[in-house]
This record gives C-alpha cells, structure tokens and sequence, in this order.
C-alpha cells in the first residue's frame, strides 16, 4: 500500500477520534444517556463490524477458542484492558470533556510503567 494510503489512514481515524467525543457529548447532553450503555454499545458494534471483516475475509474467528489459554488471555484482556479503558474514557467525557479524556487516554501507558515501577521497586530496564 502507498504512503498516501497511511496518511489517509491517520487522518481518518484523526477525524473519527474528534466526531467521537462530539458525538458523545451530544448523546449525553441532549438524550440523556448513560457511560455504560455508551460503552457497551460502542464496543458491541465494533465487534460486530471486526467479525463481519473476519469473515468477509474467510478467516476462522473460532480458532482462538480451541486453546484455553489463548481464550482466557483474549477474555481477560477483552475485559481488563479493553472494557476498562473504554468505560474510563467515556466517563471521563461524561463528567468532563473531549480534551482531558484524550490525555488521559494516551498518559495511560506513561502512568502504568511509573505504576509497576513504584510497586515493583525498580524502574524498567528500556
């Protein structure tokens, strides 16, 4: 693929990222709608959009199943990493706006490694 490609690429998901928390305010301002309900809505349809492609790509989307411990890795971080991060961010737009939860969102990674290095008494080694 071309580099014009990628940069379309970022620059869509730019545009999404910015309608996304307008949207959001939008939905609870006007029709008073819950963080929850809006989290779990956003990432149900994204899931279904992902095994729509899956499978539009023929790939097999059982195939993480066979194997328990990739199950319970996939399941864990489906509600771990993935839930969480999402339920915060939208609440984040819920009681606050667009801007704080965007940085928010992208400290996350700075804040766990100063986390686990505070916990695990030693900083990481790269």
């Amino acid at each position: 693929m071309s580099k014009k490609w990628y940069v379309g690429m970022a620059a869509g998901r730019a545009l999404f990222w910015g309608i996304n928390g307008i949207l959001s305010n939008i939905l609870f301002e006007r029709i008073d709608v819950s963080p929850d309900w809006l989290t779990t809505a956003r990432l149900f349809i994204s899931g279904i959009v992902l095994l729509i492609y899956s499978l539009l790509r023929r790939q097999n989307i059982f195939k993480i199943w066979r194997s328990p411990k990739n199950a319970g890795i996939l399941l864990s971080f489906s509600l771990i990493g993935i839930y969480f991060a999402q339920s915060n961010f939208v609440r984040t737009l819920y009681y606050g706006n667009a801007a704080v939860a965007t940085v928010l969102q992208y400290m996350a990674p700075a804040l766990i490694v100063i986390f686990l290095a505070i916990f695990r008494q030693t900083w990481p080694r790269r």
